[in-house]
């Protein structure tokens, strides 16, 4: 397998290194707090009743709806 070539990275200020990190982290609350959002939503969702009784561990019998 060939080998592939990554080119090499920027060097740059410290300066200019926090900036750019601040922004990516602008980037991560921002996709965290959507997907804490989306959590929240599916956690809303209705249920739906099976129609099965339980004896709180195991599936007793399907109760006919």
């Amino acid at each position: 397998m060939p080998a592939i070539k990554q080119p090499l990275l920027k060097v740059v200020s410290l300066e200019t290194w926090e900036a750019s990190l601040n922004q990516l982290l602008i980037k991560e609350k921002a996709l965290t707090q959507a997907r804490d959002a989306l959590s929240a939503e599916r956690r809303k969702q209705p249920m739906v009743n099976l129609g099965l009784k339980t004896d709180g561990i195991n599936v007793v019998k399907r109760l006919s709806i």
